[in-house]
């Protein structure tokens, strides 16, 4: 529900603060031009001010809360995020800070630049009492109020599943960098359309194609009898399932699933325990918390039934913080094996990872496997609100500056078909120029081509097998598998 501070004296001839006069708004941006973001239409009819929130107080530019009438005209995004500053996504917000930077640097949408308010979602007991899921739903509903049109993230399918119907409800577009759960195909519609394009999209491709490349990579390694360990999320249990499928669709292999309630310690632990009693070629742990991985391994370090089996994690094992975390379970390290979206590369990579570099030194774009795919997740919003204030004024009635998250959406269904270009500043102008004249672009981003297919609204792409490098402080690619090429 949204918390409001009723703002005395609305005057829609004029609109000028001090006075009594009431006269009643007919739509949130009349209050933003007024007063400037963070002010709405409230239910009685008036302009209100959204009250503050301690989760989203981040912001590019800086001052954005200090002085909002100074940005009324900007066009507003937002980032729902874990903020934690060891075991969160603080490179992939950077990484959409990066792209309203430039953004800006071009000039905005006709004159208009954008502006950014960053949400944390972990628990916190020094802000409030609530749980992941209901500061989700909180900050999503905040940066719908702000008037926001669209925003980049939650970086899990769970977190995902979670806010998706308060962003529904709040007509405001999802562009996820990582959320990969198959179970989200059909969150917003089981086919789109250029009538109805869908809310959610995301820039890494679903699971289902990492469940088959693990399928396909233990085939070749002669696996034949394989038990997974994995969270009952809509992450952990459709991949799980996804791989069984694949794995055990041409006979005589098997694959036992020993499912842990998200988030729970001791379910997961008696897994890990309950897998050693048995006899498997291999072992595959998948959970969205890199803090499930790191408990998986230094417990298995201390059962002498790891020693001896393959070991296989999927893509949120594959981060620095794990490797930080059990230096005491290195010599289960050479036992590692693991599977994520393809880690980009090339020389548009390059171009993202310097400009990431110059902006944010001492950081790295290569400090999180889906910095580039936030980079490209934030212009693919970008994009979608030009899309929107050029050609969908009548899907976005009500919104008087011509920007709304179903126009973004109808936006994002005419980037892969047309003049190839690549997501990058310098193809600012070309890109708005295109939409203009409602012509359709063809993107390749930092993170890859972004094909998406014009019934799934998915995206596809190669994934990675990896190992953990000599210097059990990296890794390495060992091979890269694109199912969707066969």
């Amino acid at each position: 529900m949204r918390t409001l501070l009723l703002l005395p004296g609305l005057l829609l001839s004029g609109c000028s603060l001090g006075t009594y006069d009431y006269s009643p708004c007919e739509n949130d941006g009349q209050c933003r031009a007024a007063f400037g973001l963070g002010h709405v239409c409230g239910s009685e009819g008036l302009c209100a001010a959204v009250a503050p929130s301690d989760r989203c107080t981040e912001t590019w530019p800086d001052d954005l809360f200090a002085n909002p009438s100074e940005y009324k005209d900007n066009i507003l995004l937002g980032t729902l995020f874990s903020r934690n500053p060891v075991e969160g996504d603080l490179a992939e917000g950077l990484a959409v800070e990066l792209a309203v930077r430039q953004v800006n640097d071009e000039g905005g949408l006709e004159g208009r630049p954008y502006a950014l308010i960053q949400c944390d979602y972990d628990e916190n007991t020094d802000l409030d009492s609530l749980t992941s899921t209901e500061a989700v739903q909180q900050n999503g509903q905040y940066l719908a109020d702000m008037g926001a049109a669209f925003v980049v993230g939650p970086a899990t399918s769970s977190m995902t599943q979670d806010v998706y119907a308060v962003m529904e409800a709040a007509g405001v577009m999802i562009v996820s960098p990582s959320a990969t759960s198959p179970a989200l195909t059909d969150i917003d519609g089981l086919e789109k359309s250029d009538q109805n394009p869908g809310l959610f999209w995301r820039t890494a491709p679903p699971d289902d194609l990492q469940g088959l490349a693990i399928a396909q990579d233990m085939a070749q390694r002669d696996r034949s009898n394989v038990a997974v360990i994995h969270e009952t999320s809509n992450y952990g249990s459709a991949l799980a399932e996804v791989f069984k499928t694949y794995f055990e669709a041409s006979g005589g292999r098997t694959a036992a699933l020993f499912p842990f309630d998200e988030g729970s310690a001791s379910g997961r632990d008696t897994q890990v325990v309950e897998v050693a009693q048995g006899t498997y070629d291999e072992v595959i742990f998948i959970s969205g918390n890199v803090n499930d991985y790191i408990s998986f391994l230094n417990a298995a370090k201390d059962l002498a039934y790891y020693e001896n089996v393959g070991i296989f994690l999927t893509d949120a094992g594959r981060d620095v913080t794990m490797l930080g975390a059990t230096p005491e379970a290195s010599a289960l390290y050479d036992q590692v094996r693991g599977s994520a979206p393809a880690v980009p590369s090339g020389s548009l990579y390059d171009f993202f990872k310097a400009a990431y570099s110059a902006a944010y030194s001492p950081a790295s774009a290569d400090d999180s496997s889906y910095t580039s795919y936030a980079y490209d997740a934030a212009w693919l919003g970008i994009y979608g609100t030009v899309w929107s204030n050029y050609q969908e004024a009548d899907a976005c009635k009500g919104d008087d500056d011509g920007i709304c998250g179903l126009g973004a959406a109808r936006g994002l269904r005419k980037i892969s078909a047309g003049e190839p270009l690549d997501i990058k500043a310098t193809s600012w102008n070309t890109i708005k120029a295109s939409f203009e004249t409602g012509q359709g672009i063809d993107l390749e981003g930092s993170s890859g081509h972004l094909d998406y297919d014009p019934n799934s609204g998915e995206t596809v792409g190669p994934v990675d097998i990896w190992v953990i490098g000599a210097d059990n402080a990296s890794f390495e690619t060992v091979e890269t598998i694109d199912p969707a090429g066969g």
